[in-house]
């Protein structure tokens, strides 16, 4: 039981403590740890049962703190948030996880502050409950990024919860973050500051609960800088808005949405969307030639379609001719899908077809170009055949995406008699 004196004060020096348990404790007016114009570092901590009146962590005054892998699981006050942040202290924190927060008096059962620099990342907040705000009350810089809320323990709520974040001065950064809410008349972040914040690529699951934000960074600025208004001395960090490959749009209600468009990859909010290596796709495969009669021939054709970002080189060879070169060592080095070939098993363990059943095309190998495709005009001879089905195949060996993996054709056709000639 805490009375009103911190149990670790520290007064211009640093504390670090990791590896740590800190449970069944009830505060009194005064924090567990009390920090001015000092540095907090916690790692790898579990917070369990907490209660009383006071916060568990007080930061003021200038400093620089940061939390890693910390785990809450059940933090009760009448009136403290479990992190106090004040007069420009700065804290990070990271990977961690805070469950079952009760505020019955006062806004931001996590962190509340003034005055504050407070960043978080990948950070998962579930179960609070508080008057006004659930989580985070924030007075100051404020990052939020790759985190997540869930409010499933609203029904049980104290109060009726405005918004899962506030935002009162300072600027502002909330992106790549899921709201997971059961009350669409809740808000995911309300703000009343007059500088600039950038909300993007929110995700909402169950109902929408959108944004209360002025003054939103829109589509077409190239990049915004946070961190910096409390402080000067604390680090400012450059974030880049979307870059100019992404799709990019404005929504007051939801902020902005800047994901890169299919095939393209990658994340525009760091980099740029690429398209994705080159890949083949053959179309129709099999290729049905139909029923015929000797001694005439099944004639179709095959399109070679890229369907991906980049021009790809290809060559066709029969069967036999293909596994021979894939299992040669001194003419392998001649085929695209060579040395990864991951098939040759399936395409090379029975490759003796009919001497008699020959097929042809008429195409080159060549390069299939982005978005874009080749014709192989095909025919299959019955010359020598008998009254029957039959099968036969190619291979497409190509750099494409999927190279290492050789790619058949395969052609069906039935032949049906002879003609009698007289």
């Amino acid at each position: 039981v805490m009375g009103e004196v911190s149990l670790v004060e520290v007064d211009g020096g640093s504390l670090i403590s990791s590896d740590g348990l800190i449970s069944n404790i009830s505060l009194g007016s005064s924090p567990f740890f009390s920090s001015s114009d000092s540095s907090v570092s916690l790692m790898d901590v579990e917070i369990e049962d907490i209660s009383g009146n006071g916060s568990l962590v007080r930061l003021e005054g200038f400093s620089s703190s940061s939390f890693d892998s910390i785990s809450l699981l059940h933090f009760s006050s009448l009136s403290s948030s479990l992190i106090r942040v004040e007069d420009e202290a700065g804290v990070t924190i990271s990977d961690s996880s805070f469950e079952d927060c009760v505020l019955t008096s006062g806004s931001g059962c996590i962190l509340s502050s003034v005055n504050g620099w407070m960043r978080f990342e990948d950070v998962t907040f579930s179960s609070c409950s508080a008057v006004d705000t659930f989580y985070i009350d924030g007075d100051g810089d404020l990052a939020v990024l790759d985190s997540r809320f869930d409010d499933e323990n609203s029904n049980v709520s104290l109060s009726q919860p405005e918004s899962f974040i506030s935002h009162s001065t300072g600027e502002m950064i909330v992106s790549s973050t899921i709201f997971n809410s059961s009350n669409s008349l809740f808000k995911s972040i309300s703000s009343s500051s007059s500088s600039s914040s950038l909300i993007r690529n929110l995700e909402f699951e169950d109902e929408v609960v959108g944004v209360d934000v002025p003054n939103q960074v829109e589509c077409g600025t190239e990049e915004f800088e946070w961190g910096d208004e409390v402080s000067s001395s604390h680090p400012s960090e450059t974030f880049q808005v979307c870059d100019a490959t992404a799709s990019c749009e404005d929504d007051e209600d939801e902020g902005m949405t800047c994901v890169c468009v299919s095939p393209t990859t990658g994340d525009p909010t760091t980099g740029s969307c690429v398209s994705p290596d080159g890949t083949l796709t053959i179309v129709p495969n099999p290729i049905i030639l139909g029923s015929f009669q000797k001694p005439y021939s099944g004639n179709g054709s095959v399109f070679l379609i890229n369907v991906g970002g980049t021009p790809v080189d290809y060559q066709i060879y029969g069967v036999e001719e293909y596994c021979d070169l894939a299992n040669s060592t001194n003419s392998s080095s001649s085929l695209y899908s060579f040395p990864n070939l991951t098939n040759y098993d399936d395409l090379c363990s029975d490759v003796n077809e009919s001497g008699d059943f020959d097929v042809s095309w008429d195409g080159i190998n060549g390069t299939v170009v982005l978005c874009s495709f080749n014709t192989l005009n095909v025919s299959v001879s019955s010359d020598g055949l008998s009254k029957g089905e039959y099968e036969a195949h190619l291979v497409v060996d190509s750099d494409s995406e999927s190279g290492a993996e050789g790619m058949t054709i395969s052609f069906s056709v039935s032949v049906t008699s002879s003609l009698i000639h007289s």
